[in-house]
């Protein structure tokens, strides 16, 4: 009865650590990648700053995302950006006058 019980305990935990791996991953953020023509581009991302092209990795949480990518002289860009959990998603921005 003990080894059955030890059995069941175990059983239990491995299926909640495989359900919050798959959980977590599922949900979690993702990173973004922007790139702009001409860069140095200012780059929103939900109505956030967080940087100026190229942006490199930044970490953002997962799903759809509204991107702004601002420069001086230049048209704005608004894009709506689908980003996958616990994977990278690059874009590139051209802007024009």
């Amino acid at each position: 009865l003990a080894i059955l019980t030890v059995a069941v305990v175990v059983a239990g935990l491995i299926i909640a650590l495989a359900w919050r791996y798959t959980h977590t991953r599922a949900t979690g953020p993702g990173l973004l990648s922007v790139t702009s023509a001409p860069a140095k581009a200012s780059v929103a991302v939900d109505g956030v700053a967080v940087g100026t092209t190229p942006v490199d990795q930044i970490r953002v949480q997962s799903g759809e995302r509204e991107l702004e990518v601002r420069l001086e002289g230049f048209a704005p860009r608004v894009l709506q950006v689908n980003v996958p959990p616990g994977q990278s998603q690059s874009l590139h921005v051209d802007l024009r006058r």
